[in-house]
């Protein structure tokens, strides 16, 4: 292993340890809205299943860009909730991207159908999407309205089939 990966995954490591200490608190308190909603970083990633997503040709559908990782404890204790809120959420205008950080994407496969992921799922293998969006916890969400802004985040798991939050995604589809 590489010294740049190692350092990679060590900063991951830290990243998830402050996500850790900060759920409980967190949680409470739902999702964070901006108030001058900035313009969403785009990116092109490749899904597991080798297709090439461009959030900027998502524009016109409300996006939730959830980043996480397999090792992550946080980020597997959320990932029921957000394969139920897919669910609820897709035909409505609405599309949720499961952004992996680092990892392999034989390990990222095994987890997806282990835990039967159904939503898209791409692999930042670099770590450069999640840095250039200011990631620093894992798992980090972010809410992209129609108009390509960052209108919610989260930092921390949450229950994402909770009515109060798809009641919040839902209004933005309209």
């Amino acid at each position: 292993m590489s010294r740049q990966n190692i350092i990679g995954r060590f900063a991951v490591l830290i990243c998830v340890l402050i996500a850790v200490c900060s759920v409980s608190s967190v949680q409470a308190e739902g999702l964070r809205k901006y108030k001058k909603p900035p313009k969403a970083s785009n990116f092109q990633l490749t899904s597991l299943d080798g297709k090439h997503v461009k959030l900027s040709s998502l524009k016109g559908k409300v996006v939730v860009v959830n980043f996480w990782a397999t090792w992550c404890p946080p980020c597997r204790a959320e990932i029921p909730s957000m394969i139920r809120a897919w669910k609820k959420l897709k035909g409505r205008g609405v599309v949720m991207l499961g952004v992996h950080v680092g990892g392999k994407k034989k390990e990222i496969r095994s987890f997806a159908r282990k835990y039967r992921i159904n939503f898209p799922v791409l692999i930042d293998a670099k770590q450069k999407v999640f840095r250039s969006w200011s990631g620093k916890a894992l798992p980090m969400t972010y809410i992209v309205n129609k108009k390509g802004r960052i209108v919610y985040d989260a930092k921390g798991d949450r229950k994402w089939d909770d009515p109060a939050i798809l009641k919040k995604i839902v209004a933005l589809s309209r």
